[in-house]
């Protein structure tokens, strides 16, 4: 084929999944993580600027109140659009404590319109048992799985194709204390160097299977908001899709990084109609302000106008 015909079916690809696709995670930024127990905060997440909530019933919840945290979980979800049109999350405790099932149990009986987060998974088999018991009550439930153990990086291409899947986040406390290895680096806005391997394989096995990616935005110094931004850029860099954010002060900062400013956007639109008008006329790219705009240009200046949605298609 050639380069010029290959060009032009580029284009008429990316068009056509533009109506094809529809996904409610595709404009998914930003999560606030909410402790469950914490009714103060629940009630304050009915107001977040952030995209998504996740209510947590699994290191905000202390052993003996884990039944009590799911039941007010459950109570809340019967609120009917109790969190607006924002995504909710739930996650839940791994299957390896005694809260697990019943959790997994209890939310897919539930028939809410909450996903599961799932953490600590490690291998594939893990992954389809876990989206089973959910999919007992709910055939269309789907999980966001959180990658925090050396041997779940290690399998991230077995487990990041399995169907149900709907995002990874990577947790980088977790790993860094299994790893026994430097979590940050010395000027604590940044992850040190040893996380980088994990880092990139987590995003680019999202990316590969058209998974959103999270990081988070817990650092040392959780209340300077210019550390916390150069961190949550940090994952952008990377390829990661959105951010989770630890406190409601840092969900502004999530939103400004991952959400593309009106003058990216203009340029985004300049580039698509350059690039189209030229391959109308056979041209395999075109000069913009004295650059050259060839095709991954184009498809990255498509995703950033959301005409391509760069997360998989699911049941809502």
């Amino acid at each position: 084929m050639s380069a010029r015909l290959s060009a032009r079916r580029e284009t008429q690809t990316l068009a056509g999944m533009d109506m094809a696709r529809t996904n409610t995670f595709r404009d998914l930024r930003s999560i606030l993580e909410v402790p469950a127990l914490n009714d103060k905060f629940v009630a304050k997440a009915r107001e977040t600027q952030a995209d998504a909530v996740m209510l947590d019933l699994e290191d905000s919840v202390p052993p003996e109140r884990k039944d009590e945290a799911r039941a007010k979980v459950a109570a809340v979800l019967t609120e009917p659009g109790v969190f607006g049109a924002r995504i909710v999350f739930v996650r839940v405790n791994n299957l390896t404590s005694p809260w697990g099932m019943a959790d997994l149990v209890a939310l897919g009986a539930s028939r809410a319109p909450a996903t599961a987060c799932y953490p600590k998974v490690e291998t594939r088999d893990e992954m389809e048992h876990v989206l089973a018991i959910l999919r007992r009550e709910n055939a269309s439930a789907s999980v966001y799985a959180m990658i925090e153990t050396a041997r779940a990086v290690a399998g991230i291409e077995s487990i990041a194709p399995c169907e149900g899947l709907c995002g990874l986040h990577f947790g980088y406390v977790d790993l860094a204390t299994e790893m026994e290895c430097s979590l940050f680096a010395e000027t604590g806005d940044r992850l040190h160097p040893a996380m980088d391997y994990a880092r990139a394989r987590i995003a680019t096995a999202a990316r590969a299977q058209g998974l959103f990616s999270t990081g988070g935005s817990m650092i040392p110094a959780l209340k300077d908001m210019e550390k916390v931004e150069r961190f949550v850029w940090d994952w952008k860099a990377f390829g990661y899709s959105a951010c989770m954010a630890l406190s409601p002060s840092h969900v502004g900062v999530i939103n400004r990084v991952f959400r593309p400013s009106d003058e990216a956007l203009e340029a985004a639109r300049r580039i698509c109609v350059a690039f189209e008008a030229a391959i109308a006329r056979g041209a395999l790219n075109v000069e913009i302000n004295g650059r050259i705009v060839t095709g991954p240009d184009y498809r990255q200046a498509r995703r950033l106008l959301g005409a391509v949605s760069p997360v998989k298609t699911l049941p809502v």
